[in-house]
C-alpha cells in the first residue's frame, strides 16, 4: 500500500512540473511585427541568417524596422531588412537543467525499483548515490537544451537563393540554389 502512494505522488509531481498544453506562436513575417511583438530584447542571443544563407551568431545589440545588429565577440554586424531572411532565438538553459534533473531522478527511482538494491532502502543513503543520476540528468539536459533554437521571424519570404561560384581549372560558372 506505502509503495503504491508513494509512486502516485511521485508521479503527480512529475506530471505538475511539466508544462501543459502549449499554444504554437506564430512567427513573425517582419521586423516591424517582430517590434510590436517585443518578444526580442537587446543582448538575447540570436542567429540571424541573411537570404544569401550566410548565418551570424552572437547577442543581438539593435533592432529596428531597417536591419538588425548582431554583436559576437567584439565584431558587430548589421544586416538589413531587405536582405534579412530568418531570426531564431537561442534557448535558455534553465529549464534544461530542471527537466534534466527530473530525468535523472525519474530514472534513479525506477532503478531502485526495479532492482531493490540495498543502497535505496534508506533516505540519507538515497541522496548519496542518486547524486551522479542528478548531475548527468542535469548537464545533458542543459547541453539539449543550448543546441535548441526558435524561429522568431522570417521576414524574407517563404524561398531563399544561394549563389556561388565555381571556378575550376580552365571553366568557370555559378551554382544556384532555391530553397523553401
Amino acid at each position: 500500500m506505502i509503495k503504491t502512494w508513494h509512486r502516485e505522488v511521485g508521479l503527480a509531481l512529475v506530471m505538475s512540473l511539466l508544462p501543459g498544453v502549449t499554444a504554437a506562436q506564430d512567427v513573425a513575417s517582419s521586423l516591424e511585427e517582430l517590434l510590436r511583438s517585443g518578444s526580442l530584447r537587446p543582448g538575447d542571443g540570436v542567429y540571424v541568417t541573411d537570404i544569401q544563407g550566410y548565418r551570424l551568431k552572437g547577442a543581438l545589440s539593435d533592432l529596428s524596422s531597417a536591419g538588425v545588429k548582431v554583436t559576437h565577440r567584439s565584431d558587430t554586424r548589421t544586416v538589413l531588412a531587405g536582405d534579412l531572411w530568418r531570426i531564431e532565438r537561442q534557448d535558455s538553459w534553465e529549464n534544461g537543467f530542471g527537466l534534466g534533473l527530473l530525468v535523472g531522478a525519474a530514472s534513479f527511482y525506477g532503478r531502485c525499483e526495479a532492482a531493490s538494491v540495498s543502497y535505496c532502502l534508506g533516505y540519507l543513503t538515497r541522496l548519496r548515490y542518486s547524486g551522479p543520476y542528478l548531475l548527468v540528468g542535469a548537464v545533458v539536459g542543459i547541453v539539449v537544451d543550448a543546441h535548441m533554437h526558435k524561429e522568431i521571424c522570417r521576414a524574407g519570404g517563404s524561398g531563399r537563393r544561394v549563389v556561388e561560384p565555381l571556378v575550376s581549372q580552365g571553366r568557370y560558372g555559378a551554382q544556384v540554389t532555391f530553397g523553401w
